[in-house]
Order: C-alpha cells, then sequence, then structure tokens
C-alpha cells in the first residue's frame, strides 16, 4: 500500500489554502478511519471528486487486467 501525504505547518490557516488542504491531525484521524474500514484509496474532501473523475474503475480493471494475463 503506497501513502503520500505532504507535511505543509500552514496548511488550511488561510481562507485560500483551507479549501484544499486540511490540518494534519484532521487529515490523520481521516486516514486512519479508512484503514480501519479496509478502503484500498483514502482521499480527501478537495481531491475526492477528481479522484472519482479520473480514477473510478482502474483499480478493477488492473485486477481484471492481471487475473486474464494469469490465463495466457
Amino acid at each position: 500500500m503506497k501513502v503520500d501525504t505532504r507535511f505543509i505547518p500552514d496548511a488550511g490557516t488561510t481562507e485560500k489554502i483551507s479549501k484544499f488542504w486540511m490540518p494534519l491531525d484532521t487529515y490523520t484521524e481521516h486516514v486512519v478511519e479508512g484503514l480501519k474500514r479496509g478502503e484500498s484509496t483514502i482521499t480527501t474532501k478537495g481531491s475526492l471528486a477528481l479522484y472519482e473523475k479520473y480514477e473510478t474503475g482502474k483499480e478493477e480493471d488492473a485486477r481484471q487486467f492481471l487475473a486474464n494475463r494469469q490465463q495466457w
């Protein structure tokens, strides 16, 4: 499992940035909850729409590809 995080001390402290970043403690809580649920992909509110638009279905396609490849 790959976890990509970026620590930005001032994240979320301005009105403009707070639309895209969340405080580290909030982010950590969100990620831990997702891991407890067994989610393979955990997104934040700001990236959820982009994930759904561009990434939805790719994991299942990759699994199906690998399953089909094993049958070659």
